[in-house]
């Protein structure tokens, strides 16, 4: 069975919920979601922000027209934000105007693997049939995949609270056919959004091939072991569990790191960078099994040496600020969550941490300041559990 034939068939059924207004929501950063809701703060900041950019690139177009069409992208990159932070870089749009040669996100694990991002309006439901996404031949070959999104509402609406965004699905842009400099996608010709972020992390590229477009790796079978995996392995996986692509040593790694198993995981992360030297993953992955052992300055040299790859990489940041937090080492730590934050302003959890440790030097202010924007965050996303934390250590401060 190819690859893509469940998740088509999952397509078929997201469109009919679609179409009837079932959709799943998660409101967990980082997790997979049907339906985003911008709203609040953020939807006012985003409005502002391409308001400035509509009058400092408008040139020969009306303001408005400028503003609308900023809008439309910034709001479907919202959404792979929301869902994707943790493994793709934004381009900035204030420094490369127009985004970095019609790419908008980049793999933090492989800068090659461009992500083109596209959005139509759509606040009828009985016209899904006749919407669709066009992409230019130029970007079909600069990017790996395309990711479609639905807004449902009219961005011409000033007064509107809140978009809701549905992300419509993605397909690999090899799959494309182009017909005169461009490729135009229907909702049905598109996979399901929920099997993206494993497309993505499986991403290999072909050491023979020089594009930046990549295909989809062979799947390993388990009779396809090699010897020094057979000797990894001391227990006997179902074979359902060895369906990763090649390199295998990572995907092995992982497979161990979420049972626990610390040390079977890094020793597949070691294989895997012996393979390729330059594998951000590699040294990342590994570094959060170090973490797992409390071996912290081994996991802060392996977070190194990812910022050293790529020093827009915020969850390296975050995760050797832990690390210099628990040996203590504070001002590094606030260093690490700060750089964390300076990246990826939404980083609620560095906010959070960042006020741990600011508090436990005696900088109780900023650690309030700190926790009040977590508590922000989550009040903007209705997380009333996670909410009541927040205020109840800003109320330990206050009282102390």
């Amino acid at each position: 069975m190819d690859w893509t034939t469940t998740l088509r068939v999952q397509q078929s059924d997201f469109i009919q919920r679609l179409k009837s207004g079932y959709l799943l929501r998660c409101e967990i950063q980082g997790l997979y979601s049907e339906l985003t809701i911008i709203c609040g703060n953020r939807l006012k900041q985003l409005r502002n922000f391409c308001w400035e950019m509509a009058e400092k690139y408008k040139r020969n177009a009306p303001v408005r027209k400028v503003f609308i069409n900023n809008m439309q992208g910034k709001l479907a990159e919202e959404v792979v934000k929301a869902r994707l932070a943790d493994i793709v870089s934004e381009v900035d749009y204030e420094i490369k105007h127009g985004g970095d040669g019609q790419v908008d996100f980049r793999l933090n694990f492989d800068t090659n693997i461009g992500i083109q991002v596209k959005s139509c309006q759509c606040w009828n439901n009985n016209f899904l049939d006749k919407v669709c996404w066009s992409i230019s031949e130029e970007e079909i070959n600069k990017n790996t995949v395309l990711i479609c999104i639905l807004i449902q509402g009219r961005l011409e609406d000033d007064q509107a609270k809140d978009f809701n965004l549905v992300f419509a699905g993605f397909l690999p842009t090899n799959t494309m056919n182009i017909t005169d400099g461009k490729a135009s996608v229907a909702i049905n010709e598109l996979l399901y959004g929920g099997g993206l972020r494993g497309y993505l992390e499986n991403l290999v590229p072909p050491s023979n091939q020089k594009s930046l477009k990549y295909q989809k790796p062979p799947i390993l079978k388990p009779k396809q072991k090699t010897e020094i995996e057979q000797n990894i392995v001391s227990d006997k996986p179902d074979p359902k569990e060895f369906i990763a692509e090649l390199p295998d040593y990572i995907n092995l790694g992982n497979l161990y790191y979420h049972k626990g198993e610390y040390l079977k995981a890094i020793a597949n992360y070691d294989e895997a960078i012996k393979m390729n030297f330059h594998l951000l993953k590699a040294y990342y992955c590994r570094g959060l099994a170090y973490l797992g052992l409390q071996e912290k300055q081994q996991a802060i040299k392996d977070f190194t040496d990812v910022i050293k790859m790529n020093s827009k990489f915020a969850p390296a940041y975050y995760n050797r600020g832990l690390a210099h937090y628990y040996i203590g080492e504070a001002e590094a730590a606030i260093a690490d969550f700060t750089d964390a934050i300076k990246i990826n302003p939404n980083y609620v959890v560095a906010y959070i941490h960042r006020g741990q440790t600011l508090s436990y030097i005696g900088e109780k202010q900023s650690a309030i300041a700190d926790f009040q924007k977590a508590a922000d965050f989550y009040s903007q996303q209705n997380r009333q559990t996670d909410y009541q934390n927040i205020l109840c250590k800003i109320t330990k401060l206050l009282d102390s």
